[in-house]
């Protein structure tokens, strides 16, 4: 460290404990008791808050449970007779109109694998000397083909 900014840092940390020093006892003591006050309240509210935190989740499980319990009580209600009517509002309300935008569209898929070939040389009357060309050892026809192609249809035929 340079003697220059060794000096400068203990310039400042002389200051810092000089001030703290111009300050009385009952000042700081002062001083610290306001910051303990001011602690001690946004821990009430920190605490408020995780109180109303705990009281909105536990109303909502209540609720939740509520509605599994609901459904199936209608529905034995239904079959004994008694409350058709509530039971098939509630069967509305609770079931959405489908799980799948699709349920009724077949998931259909295309796969091409295609090949363009141009040779130089005539492929039909084409030679390798030393080596037989036979089945796919030939060169490919000139122009587009179509290699391994898939067309897949996919539907849920029951729910």
């Amino acid at each position: 460290m340079k003697p220059s900014l060794l000096a400068f840092s203990i310039c400042i940390a002389l200051s810092g404990t000089a001030q703290a020093a111009t300050l009385s006892p009952q000042a700081r003591m002062d001083a610290l008791e306001a910051r303990v006050k001011v602690l001690e309240a946004e821990a009430a509210s920190m605490r408020a808050q995780a109180a109303a935190a705990v009281t909105a989740l536990e109303t909502t499980r209540t609720e939740m449970e509520a509605l599994k319990l609901a459904t199936p009580v209608a529905a034995s209600e239904s079959a004994n007779g008694a409350a058709e009517d509530v039971s098939v509002e509630a069967n509305q309300a609770s079931a959405p109109e489908s799980a799948n935008g699709n349920a009724f569209n077949p998931a259909i898929s295309i796969i091409l694998n295609g090949s363009y070939s141009g040779h130089s040389l005539d492929p039909d009357s084409y030679q390798r000397s030393g080596f037989p060309l036979v089945g796919e050892g030939r060169p490919s026809s000139k122009g587009f083909s179509i290699g391994e192609s898939e067309i897949a249809l996919a539907a849920n035929i029951d729910e």
